[in-house]
């Protein structure tokens, strides 16, 4: 399985989490869970489109995946046709 589709698996398996979590009234570890299936979600993204590799994006953007996201991504205007 390549990396993007395995990121992509695990951030629909932490958001499913987030969700029974939430309906739970867990609202904090819900919330923490979500926003690390958001930036999974992105990673996958950027990789299944070409990106740059995983250890880069680790290194140049962190925790601020999304910085990447908006920048390359969303800006381009590009018709995104996979993940």
């Amino acid at each position: 399985m390549n990396r993007a589709l395995m990121l992509w698996d695990l951030a629909m398996s932490d958001l499913k989490s987030a969700e029974i979590l939430f309906e739970k009234k867990q609202y904090r570890t819900s919330i923490f869970l979500f926003q690390q299936a958001s930036e999974k979600a992105c990673k996958s993204f950027i990789l299944s489109q070409g990106g740059n590799d995983e250890e880069f994006l680790r290194k140049k953007f962190g925790h601020r995946i999304e910085k990447k996201f908006n920048s390359d991504i969303l800006n381009s205007g590009d018709i995104v046709t996979n993940i």
